[in-house]
């Protein structure tokens, strides 16, 4: 979903409610959490998180639960609006679940997860090819690299095992006949 741009942060197309976020109960020495709400930046003048859904449960206080993080600047210099990209939870007891309400700047400055889902999708679908042509300082010959030791030498003779156990137990697996001699040996 994509929002329009509200510099004043009041706009109630671009409020998000009930967007849910997840404190692991188990911090490790219980260091502070931090949570990246899903269309940052979003305007530090409304924000509200809650213990429960539906703002039910205790509204967390800023200073004593949690701050917000890393300020947009240009926006925040140019009309004077805080807006952030993160919110810090800096008490140890806060875990588990909560859920937050904000306004979005929205416009250019946001994420779209439609789009990103999609660049992503394709990018792991898209197939890449190349033209011999196109490849380049590649050498005109390969010469191959002489090897000198001997099958015998360390650590050859254990890797050669190895080797012939992986293609048994490959065989094994598949079900299939599976030919351990290695060329040269």
């Amino acid at each position: 979903m994509s929002y329009l741009l509200d510099i004043a942060g009041t706009d109630p197309d671009n409020r998000i409610a009930n967007e849910y976020a997840f404190i692991s109960p188990g911090r490790a020495l219980k260091e502070p959490a931090l949570i990246i709400p899903r269309v940052a930046p979003f305007f530090g003048g409304n924000l509200e998180i809650y213990t429960g859904e539906n703002k039910t449960g205790r509204l967390l206080n800023e200073s004593q639960d949690y701050y917000k993080l890393n300020p947009f600047i240009p926006v925040e210099q140019l009309l004077g609006k805080e807006f952030f990209y993160g919110i810090w939870i800096i008490n140890p007891e806060v875990t588990g679940s909560l859920w937050m309400d904000y306004n979005t700047i929205g416009g250019n400055f946001t994420i779209n997860e439609e789009d990103v889902f999609e660049k992503l999708l394709g990018m792991m679908t898209e197939q890449i090819h190349f033209d011999w042509s196109q490849i380049t300082s590649k050498p005109q010959t390969y010469l191959p690299r002489f090897h000198t030791h001997k099958e015998t030498d360390q650590p050859m003779p254990q890797l050669v095992v190895k080797t012939q156990e992986l293609l048994n137990k490959i065989g094994q697996v598949l079900n299939i006949p599976v030919d351990t001699s290695l060329p040269g040996g």
